[in-house]
């Protein structure tokens, strides 16, 4: 099924961003000490790293970023998993450089959590949101 994204492809993007957010507010390895704070309100936006291979993920990131002045996304497009998008992960991953969120198919995360790339973030997750997702 290349080249046509399924629902549940369309859905697992779109949920990524409130979860990028989500992980974001709890400080996710952004400086946050006084000196890093600037901007309005004596605050810098947390930035945010989001890759994805599905198309309209750049729409829905500028549609986020246009909305929310506390957290900022900055997207990169990548290959599809098949076509490199997996190993730019995992290359990025051993580097020390994977971005704070990415989308996966669904059969992929039992490896990339075995490989420490995919982490459990429950614990990251408030009650509210927890009980809008899916179980």
């Amino acid at each position: 099924m290349h080249g046509r994204l399924s629902r549940r492809s369309v859905l697992a993007a779109t949920a990524a961003l409130p979860l990028a957010a989500t992980a974001a507010c709890t400080g996710g390895g952004e400086d946050n000490t006084p000196a890093a704070r600037g901007g309005s309100g004596g605050r810098r936006p947390v930035r945010v790293t989001f890759w994805s291979a599905l198309r309209g993920s750049q729409e829905v990131v500028d549609a986020f970023n246009s909305t929310h002045d506390r957290v900022q996304v900055d997207f990169q497009q990548i290959p599809s998993g098949g076509q490199g998008g997996y190993a730019k992960l995992s290359n990025a991953a051993r580097a020390g450089n994977a971005p704070d969120v990415a989308t996966i198919e669904y059969p992929q995360v039992p490896g990339f959590a075995i490989d420490g790339v995919a982490r459990d973030i429950t614990d990251l997750v408030g009650d509210d949101l927890r009980a809008k997702l899916l179980p």
